[in-house]
C-alpha cells in the first residue's frame, strides 16, 4: 500500500450553475477560508482569529457557505484513537447536519470535505480538511493553514473518505439564489 493518497483539484463545477455562479461559490469559499487563516488550534474551540479544532473549523465554513448554524457536541480530543464506535457517531451527526455522499477516487472539487483518523481496530474518524481552490485546508498542530495534496495513508491521520455535500447550490448565498 502507497504511504501517501495523491489528491487532484479539478475546477467546481455545481449541477446547474452557470460558470459565473461557480466563479462566485468559489470565491466565497476562498474568502473564508482565508478569513480563518492563522487561526490557533485548541480543541473544543470556534472562533475566527482566536481558536478553533479541525471539526468546528471545517463545520464554520460549511455553515458559512451554506446559511446554517449548528452548535456541535464537543467529543473528547482522542476519541477518533480510543473510542471507534464514538467517533463514527459523531461523524453520523456531522452528516446529518451537513449531508453529503461518498466521492471514490482521487478527483476532488472546492468545498469537499476530507475524513482522515487512525487505522486499525481502534481507529474512527477523527480529522477532517476541507478543499479550497489549489490546496487542502486544515487545523494543523498550531493553526488553519494550507496543506498540500497528498494526505497519509497511514498513522494518526489516515486518509478515511472523501464528501460532497448533496445540495451544493447552498454554495453562492441566498442573494444570489432564485
Amino acid at each position: 500500500m502507497p504511504c501517501m493518497k495523491k489528491l487532484k483539484i479539478e475546477p467546481l463545477a455545481v449541477e446547474g450553475f452557470t460558470q459565473t455562479q461557480n466563479n462566485i461559490a468559489l470565491l466565497r469559499l476562498q474568502a473564508e477560508l482565508y478569513e480563518w487563516e492563522g487561526t490557533m488550534y485548541r480543541g473544543g474551540y470556534c472562533e475566527k482569529t482566536i481558536a478553533v479544532d479541525c471539526v468546528h473549523f471545517v463545520a464554520s465554513v460549511l455553515d458559512k457557505l451554506c446559511g446554517t448554524y449548528y452548535n456541535h457536541t464537543k467529543l473528547p480530543q482522542d476519541t477518533a484513537f480510543h473510542n471507534k464506535k464514538e467517533a463514527n457517531e459523531g461523524f453520523k451527526q456531522f452528516i446529518k447536519m451537513y449531508p453529503s455522499y461518498r466521492i471514490r477516487g482521487d478527483v476532488v472539487q472546492p468545498g469537499d470535505v476530507i475524513v482522515c483518523g487512525p487505522i486499525g481496530v481502534c481507529g474512527g474518524p477523527g480529522h477532517t480538511m476541507i478543499v479550497g481552490r489549489d490546496a487542502l485546508w486544515h487545523v494543523g498542530h498550531k493553526d488553519v493553514c494550507k496543506a498540500g495534496l497528498a494526505v497519509m495513508q497511514k498513522g494518526a491521520h489516515a486518509f478515511k473518505q472523501i464528501r460532497r455535500l448533496k445540495d451544493r447550490s447552498k454554495m453562492l448565498g441566498n442573494h444570489f439564489n432564485g
